[in-house]
């Protein structure tokens, strides 16, 4: 629903609709998200779900996203045994119909609950090139009550450091960035430059890891998608470690991790 609602909106012109509706299908639920865009041609409507193809993106421009979003709804779909139907003419808007089995589980009287994350309060900073990336992350650890402090590249992380005099409690960096630069490098950068070990969270949607590279000291390793549940108990990992380790230069690379 995610990625067929985030192609509703990037493909829908200023002015026009995206609607989503749930219908009574029998034993079924019918759900339906639809918009008035750019519309699908017809000749076109089987390869949109490949992977890597984007219409209209000949450049493969990375800002345009990478051309996953239909061709995950389709092996979703598949594994989940989902009935999705796509209706789209050029020029005419898309409609991405799922048909869900109903629910068979009954309400709860109390559907009350504790709250799952309690507050964690620290500040972190975000570096990932990926605009997207960065405003997810932003929302999910607002609402942890975390300060968030964002940068696109190793530039942006270390001008942000030295413009706010900013020393965060917790680092989360993708490992590839823009250019040369790696998540490994701005770490090691940012420790030198407010003189603390800072605890490092490096995210990786590489198969092969770090590579050839080492893991810094207290740092740890997560392979995306990272589940929210795994980012805050990393996080407060991270965080109980976060006072015992100030230093006067910058942190020997050499291999560790304290994930728990």
């Amino acid at each position: 629903m995610r990625n067929v609602l985030s192609n509703a909106i990037k493909f829908t012109p200023p002015g026009g609709d995206v609607s989503v509706s749930v219908r009574d299908a029998n034993d079924r639920l019918a759900v339906e998200v639809s918009d008035t865009g750019i519309g699908i041609p017809a000749e076109s409507q089987s390869e949109i779900f490949k992977e890597y193809v984007q219409l209209g993106n000949p450049e493969r421009d990375r800002q345009k996203g990478l051309g996953l979003d239909l061709s995950i709804v389709r092996r979703l779909c598949d594994l989940l045994k989902i009935d999705f139907e796509l209706k789209s003419a050029q020029s005419s808007g898309t409609s991405f119909t799922f048909n869900l089995p109903k629910s068979t589980r009954q309400d709860l009287d109390d559907c009350s609950a504790p709250d799952r994350f309690a507050a964690l309060r620290i500040g972190v900073l975000v570096i990932d090139d990926e605009r997207a990336i960065i405003d997810s992350m932003s929302i999910v650890l607002s609402d942890w009550g975390c300060e968030v402090f964002c940068a696109q590249s190793a530039e942006e992380a270390t001008g942000l450091i030295t413009t706010l005099d900013l020393s965060p409690d917790v680092i989360i960096a993708d490992m590839r960035l823009r250019g040369d630069s790696t998540g490994l490098s701005v770490i090691s950068d940012i420790r030198a430059l407010v003189k603390k070990d800072i605890p490092a969270m490096i995210m990786t949607g590489n198969v092969d890891g770090l590579g050839d590279h080492k893991l810094p000291s207290h740092s740890i390793l997560l392979a995306k998608p990272v589940e929210a549940a795994t980012l805050y108990r990393e996080l407060k990992n991270l965080r109980s470690i976060e006072h015992s380790v100030s230093v006067e230069k910058p942190a020997e690379v050499h291999p560790g991790s304290i994930a728990g």
